[in-house]
């Protein structure tokens, strides 16, 4: 799950795999995010013990301000961001950090 702002969606597509092989035509973000999701949610229930708990976390969220982490770019913070910077920082039209899965959640 790469950022596909990063990509060009012509000259170097994100591509997802099935069996090791890429998947083409490639798949937009949001319908290789919702196979990767759905064929993870089936293998976790082929393996769960009855009565086990499951527990989805995705990966967390790009914290590097002023650049990218090989860009310069560096985490400052001392201390959780208040619930209106997270929404600052992370703003869709303000081309925030990990807009892609942003937009997937609305």
């Amino acid at each position: 799950w790469w950022a596909p702002s990063k990509f060009d969606p012509v000259k170097s597509p994100m591509l997802f795999f099935e069996n090791g092989v890429p998947i083409l035509p490639p798949k937009t973000a949001d319908a290789g995010l919702d196979m990767v999701l759905k064929n993870m949610i089936s293998f976790i229930e082929s393996k769960l013990r009855p009565g086990g708990i499951r527990i989805f976390r995705t990966q967390s969220p790009r914290h590097f301000e002023g650049g990218d982490w090989d860009q310069g770019g560096s985490c400052p913070r001392l201390k959780p961001l208040l619930p209106e910077e997270v929404e600052e920082l992370f703003a869709v039209e303000n081309n925030g950090t990990n807009v892609e899965t942003r937009l997937v959640n609305q």
